[in-house]
């Protein structure tokens, strides 16, 4: 099966998809699939090229507001308001600041991309110096990007990790809180049924 991916013709298809043939888009999902990922072909390999830089995209263009929205629905499930008020604006807070070190790293590696790409490119040449300059920068191009891919999910995962861990203290003290509600409001029924049973046997012993 053909397989030289190359510069020209990743750039060719990938303008051809976005200007809307989603026909040439089902082919090479086709293809891709067939080969469980292998990239055998070359519309498998753009197409995998593809999906990967609509990923780092989604990464640019998202900004947390959805991920917060979802968190708060999950505060909601606490019973006492203060730990909710708390809760509620701890995580708001550590997704803004993921949100900004994810922006950072999106701006420092998009600023030296060229000079990654270069030296990804040098470095496949030494491996492989009968392999054509262009297919060259197609597989350059798809390691630098799983790369920075790479980089993005490890930050996700150190935010979900960090709400993880703020979500169960939290439950841990609302659980603590509802607790200590419930042992209170036995003791002043216990009070209360204590002071009723007083009341009834001085009445008693006033009628005497």
């Amino acid at each position: 099966m053909e397989r030289n991916p190359d510069r020209g013709g990743y750039l060719e298809f990938r303008h051809d998809v976005n200007s809307g043939n989603d026909h040439l888009r089902e082919r090479a999902q086709e293809e891709w699939d067939r080969d469980g990922g292998a990239l055998s072909t070359n519309l498998g390999c753009y197409y995998e090229l593809l999906l990967l830089e609509e990923r780092l995209d989604h990464y640019r263009l998202g900004d947390g507001r959805a991920l917060d929205a979802h968190m708060q629905e999950h505060v909601k499930e606490l019973k006492s308001q203060h730990l909710q008020q708390e809760l509620s604006k701890t995580v708001r807070q550590r997704i803004l600041e993921w949100d900004a070190r994810k922006r950072e790293l999106l701006f420092r590696r998009e600023a030296g991309h060229e000079a990654e790409l270069a030296q990804e490119i040098k470095k496949r040449h030494a491996e492989k110096p009968k392999e054509p300059e262009k297919e060259n920068w197609f597989w350059a191009k798809l390691a630098v990007g799983f790369r920075l891919e790479g980089d993005l999910i490890r930050l996700e995962k150190y935010l979900h990790a960090d709400l993880d861990l703020l979500f169960d203290k939290a439950h841990d003290m609302d659980h603590q809180h509802t607790k200590a509600l419930e042992d209170r409001k036995r003791e002043l029924g216990r009070l209360r049924g204590s002071r009723f049973n007083s009341d009834r046997k001085s009445d008693a012993d006033r009628e005497r």
